[in-house]
């Protein structure tokens, strides 16, 4: 019997310690997942920056790009024209 009660203290040594422990762990846990989601919170902000930032330069790219295209369109076109316009004349 005398056994019986030591290992029941012992137990409940260990039970108290571990709660104890839990606690502990809980405390640690919430102050990590707090940091890290601070970081990820951070990286992610500067990462959607970075995307803006070359989302609005591709934008920006491409609207030169096209524009220059027209115009080298519209020059072409108005090559051909003067082209056709001196060959008629030629023809008369």
């Amino acid at each position: 019997i005398t056994t019986l009660q030591l290992e029941r203290e012992k137990a409940l040594e260990h039970k108290n310690r571990l709660s104890r422990m839990l606690e502990d762990r809980d405390l640690f846990e919430a102050r990590l997942k707090a940091s890290r989601r601070t970081v990820y919170e951070d990286k992610l902000k500067q990462f959607q920056e970075r995307l803006a930032e070359e989302r609005r330069n591709r934008l920006e790219e491409r609207k030169k790009q096209r524009k220059e295209e027209r115009r080298i369109i519209y020059y072409k076109e108005k090559e051909e024209e003067e082209q056709r316009l001196r060959e008629e004349q030629l023809l008369k």
